[in-house]
C-alpha cells in the first residue's frame, strides 16, 4: 500500500497582525503532532520554510510541513481522530493565520539516505 500525505501549508504573513512562531511550533506543536499521529501511522514529516519563490520573489508561502503516513487511510483519519483535538487546540499557540490543507499519494520517491 503506498504512503500518503498532508501537506500544510502556511501562507505568507501579510496582514497586520498575522503571526507565526516558528521557534514554537519546531519545538513544541510538531511534537504534540508526532505523538498524536504515530499511533495513526506517521512515518516522518519535514518542515520547509521557504524563502522565495522561483524567480527569487517572495513567496505567497511561508512555511510547509509534510507529513508522511504509511495509508491513505491513516492520513485522513486524523480528520475524526480524538487525537487530533490535542493538536487543534495548540494551533492559536503559534499562529492565528489559516492554512490550506492538501491530501496525496506517493506516487514514486527517491532518496539518497
Amino acid at each position: 500500500m503506498p504512503s500518503s500525505t498532508l501537506t500544510v501549508l502556511y501562507p505568507a504573513l501579510k496582514g497586520e497582525g498575522d503571526k507565526f512562531d516558528l521557534e514554537y511550533y519546531l519545538g513544541t506543536h510538531m511534537e504534540i503532532a508526532r505523538k498524536a499521529w504515530l499511533g495513526l501511522g506517521l512515518i516522518n514529516y519535514q518542515v520547509i520554510n521557504f524563502t522565495s519563490d522561483a524567480a527569487g520573489a517572495e513567496s505567497a508561502f511561508s512555511l510547509a510541513t509534510v507529513l508522511t503516513f504509511d495509508s491513505a487511510d491513516g492520513a485522513k483519519s486524523i480528520g475524526t481522530a480524538a487525537e487530533t483535538k490535542a493538536v487543534l487546540d495548540d494551533v492559536p499557540n503559534f499562529t492565528n493565520v489559516q492554512p490550506s490543507l492538501l491530501f496525496g499519494d506517493v506516487r514514486e520517491q527517491w532518496s539518497k539516505q
